[in-house]
């Protein structure tokens, strides 16, 4: 059940690519595979239904894969943007957050190659390192090897000291390779014309590399899933079988091989069978479902899988072999929908099994257990995906598949913990706020940088720290309320305490407030005095409280009948709270999408938004709202507009995606969402992330890789959370600061402080305190201050010179060559400006 050819190329045809953009709401721009997909890389059928979109979806920034254990579509960044940097990627700065405690996708493979940890998979990034599909790891730090290869990575081995990888691919290294490709420590090397469709295992019998999987062709020859390299050709071994080979090993001198199939050599082998070197045998009765794994140990061949009997013997997912007959291992595994054994190894003297299940034994056992030799235990704490590899490396059990916890789809167990093999945050990051000083993050992670650290941490400027022990579930939101910060979401407890979606941070403890929410918590604000929380909740403290709700310190209390859906995003304006989300009555009245409270109902802002408003934010004395639209008030406005008290106004016709975060920074409104151009027609590529001036949108150097899901500024930079892993083309894990501070003049002064931002005047000088600089409020070469530039200002200034006139006001004003002095040289200048078309008086001559 490694993968289905057929549903490959279902997800080929699912992912048909939309030409330019149009989706049935009449919006011009359609939907993208990255609306739908999870944090793991799976599709969301249940999101997408929801969503009420029909057509085809866009893969621009996507590749697609099978995963190899479950059969299910798999979509990862396809990162085309790496090495595609731009000038101002040197403003972004990826030292809050360098690595990724793991990796970025799936691993499905490990191996031990010339002393280093060879892993490979659907990935791009492993720790610090772009690595795709395949890196090495030395014991202290990742490398890639040369430019990785392009496609899934199922198997990994040594034949013939090279290192060998199977898979689903056509290119290793830049070389053509079908799916099979050797790597001799500097260079890819394909073997033969390789293999036309998958491998799932290699190994090594009699002399020759053994490759097992779902394929028909090799080396040109017929060969039914299994096929034999001598270093020189393919051959098949026999007939083959009828169905996937999925795992292989060597067992009291024949090749013992375990699958979906249900014959072998032509003769019934139900899951399992041997390979002698001439002929195919059966293993018993076999397995009732197929087998994903087998290893060796202490004369015994164990296979793990998806049966529930094998030989006529009941074995939940695990059994062994004697060379005569199977037994099981205690009642085996179970708990959730199939549960199946995906992987085996030895450590420290016990047989640890991976997979799908919930308990081995009998026993609490997330995807992970070990077998003493009478029981069966749990490996540490839960690991919440699959675990679909084994192996041990530096005297640590390395664990790898896809996972998102304890650390990304890459993990180490000492016996004692887990840790990964380098520090790094390892997920989303979905709010940010600073409090006492530091930037606090917010999301789904349980490590941030070097430190543990469960959904929440803190950033001093040098470090990270964790709040002490966080959250049991994600933080969406922060604030700061009453001197202390508050968190929300989809959590439980907050530092061990009962704490239903929301808490509090005094710097030292975590608090609940009250009895808290019935149900999620997506945004915070203080309004009023007041901390508000909005979300899915249906009641506060207890009462009533329509998804949004106040608390005074001491009480939670309604806003009116509140609001009949989610409320997404909040903020204050003109004195009144603004509520953002997916709804369309506030109060009891019909309001699309935001509302705003008075203090004592609601009221809609115009005719709102035809779409979701996922983020809000104040800039140049306006409302500004985000989200996944396409009108506001009525008019076309892409995904953000702007509300200026009584009308709603289009931001440069806005982004081609979703808005999910806005700030403000260096005088500029900053959007962050699922965006990759801004601007009318798209003219501005900015990729995740760009700024808008009040008058157009700018990129932000090369932006991201993915979303961006929080803006904040902190000591003096922008900071952006999400769920990248490249900033300006840089590795910066989910977290990365933008430094540029804009300085149009080039004066020193940065423009959002310069009081004539267009014009050189490093002095700042404002004679006349009204805060716009003389540089800008003179006109220079109007030397007799009517306004205009003309043949008086060169009368003005030779009176001034030779007949002791009166000065011009400031005197800079009549510097109109710009040499700093007043004298005939002006006159004449301005004479040439006016009477032969020569040049105009320079700007800035008040500096």
């Amino acid at each position: 059940m490694k993968t289905l050819a057929l549903l490959l190329v279902g997800v080929l045809v699912f992912a048909a690519v939309m030409p330019v953009m149009a989706d049935d709401r009449g919006k011009p721009t359609g939907r993208t595979v990255r609306d739908f997909v999870t944090p793991d890389g799976r599709f969301d059928l249940d999101a997408a239904r929801k969503s009420g979109y029909q057509g085809s979806l866009d893969m621009e920034g996507f590749e697609s894969a099978i995963d190899p254990k479950t059969g299910q579509p798999l979509f990862y960044s396809s990162m085309t943007k790496a090495g595609m940097e731009d000038p101002d990627d040197i403003y972004w700065d990826n030292s809050i957050s360098p690595s990724i405690a793991g990796v970025d996708g799936a691993v499905y493979a490990v191996t031990i190659y010339n002393g280093n940890l060879i892993i490979g998979g659907d990935f791009y990034v492993a720790g610090n390192q772009i690595a795709l599909n395949i890196a090495s790891w030395n014991g202290s730090e990742w490398s890639a090897l040369g430019a990785g290869i392009r496609g899934t990575v199922s198997a990994l081995t040594v034949y013939d000291g090279k290192l060998i990888a199977g898979g689903l691919f056509d290119t290793t290294g830049g070389v053509a390779a079908n799916s099979i490709a050797s790597w001799d420590g500097i260079s890819w090397s394909a073997l033969g014309t390789g293999v036309i469709g998958e491998v799932y295992d290699l190994t090594i019998y009699d002399g020759k590399l053994i490759a097992g999987g779902n394929f028909d062709t090799t080396g040109g020859v017929a060969a039914n899933c299994i096929a034999s390299w001598d270093g020189v050709s393919w051959s098949p071994l026999g007939t083959g079988l009828n169905k996937w080979a999925l795992a292989l090993a060597v067992y009291d001198g024949k090749l013992i091989v375990g699958g979906a199939f249900t014959a072998a050599g032509g003769g019934a082998a139900s899951h399992i069978a041997s390979w002698d070197g001439s002929s195919w045998s059966p293993m018993g009765a076999g397995a009732n479902e197929a087998v994903y794994t087998m290893i060796v140990d202490d004369g015994r061949l164990i296979a793990g899988g998806g049966f529930s009997t094998i030989g006529g013997t009941a074995a939940k997912c695990i059994a062994s072999w004697d060379g005569g007959s199977w037994s099981a291992f205690g009642s085996g595994m179970a708990g959730g929908a199939t549960p199946c054994v995906f992987t085996l190894s030895i450590y420290d003297g016990k047989l640890i099994a991976g997979g799908i299940f919930t308990t081995a034994g009998g026993v609490p056992a997330e995807n992970i257990a070990s077998w003493d030799g009478s029981g069966w235990s749990a490996t540490g704490t839960r690991i919440l995906g699959s675990v679909d590899v084994l192996t041990v490396y530096d005297d640590r059990l390395i664990v790898g598949g896809n996972f998102d916890n304890p650390a990304n789809n890459l993990i180490s167990w000492d016996g004692i913990s887990w840790a990964p093999l380098i520090m790094g945050t390892n997920s989303d990051i979905y709010a940010l706020t600073v409090y006492d000083g530091k930037l606090i993050a917010g999301g789904h992670f349980h490590f941030a940088g070097n430190q543990a650290a469960n959904h929440i941490a803190s950033w001093d400027g040098t470090g990270w720290s964790s709040l002490g022990m966080g959250t049991d579930g994600s933080v969406l939101a922060l604030t700061v309320y009453d001197g202390k910060l508050i968190a929300a979401g989809a959590f439980d407890t907050a530092g061990g305490v009962a704490a239903n979606f929301i808490a509090s941070w005094d710097g030292s403890n975590w608090s609940p407030l009250g009895s808290g929410l019935s149900y999620t918590v997506s945004a915070l604000t203080v309004f009023d005095g007041k901390l508000i929380a909005g979300g899915t909740f249906t009641s506060a403290g207890g009462a009533a409280a329509k998804h949004i709700a106040s608390w005074d310190g001491e009480n939670w209390g309604p806003l009116g009948v509140g609001i009949n859906d989610i409320v997404y995003a909040l903020t204050v304006y003109d004195g009144k709270l603004i509520a953002g989300g997916v709804f369309d009555t506030a109060g009891g009245g019909p309001t699309n999408n935001i509302a705003f409270w008075n203090g004592i109902g609601w009221l809609p802002l115009g005719s709102g938004t035809n779409g979701s408003v996922y983020a809000l934010n104040v800039y140049d004395g306006r409302l500004f709202a985000g989200g996944y639209f396409y009108q506001a008030g009525g008019a076309l406005a892409f995904d953000i507009a702007s509300w200026d008290g009584n009308s709603w106004s289009p931001v440069g016709i806005g982004v081609d995606n979703t808005v999910s975060a806005l700030t403000v920074y260096d005088g500029q409104l900053i959007a962050g969402g699922d965006f990759n151009a801004a601007g009318p027609g798209g003219e501005v590529a900015a990729d995740y992330i760009g700024s808008w001036d009040e008058n157009r949108w700018s990129a932000m150097g090369a932006g991201m890789n993915n979303t961006v899901y929080a803006l904040t500024v902190y000591d003096g930079r922008l900071i952006a959370g999400g769920k990248f892993l490249l900033a300006g083309s840089k590795i910066s894990a989910f977290l990365a600061t933008w430094s540029k501070i804009r300085d149009t003049d080039n004066d020193g002064v940065a423009d959002v402080s310069d009081n004539c931002p267009t014009v050189v005047n490093p002095l700042q000088t404002d004679t006349d305190g009204d805060g716009v600089g003389d540089a800008c409020e003179y006109l220079c070469g109007d030397a007799n201050g009517d306004g205009n530039i003309n043949v008086g200002d060169a009368v003005y200034v030779i009176n001034y010179v030779f007949r002791s006139g009166p000065a011009p006001v400031p005197l800079c004003k009549g510097d109109a060559n710009g040499d700093t002095s007043i004298n005939v040289g002006d006159a004449v200048y301005v004479v040439n400006y006016v009477f032969r078309s020569g040049p105009a008086p320079v700007a800035g001559c008040c500096p």
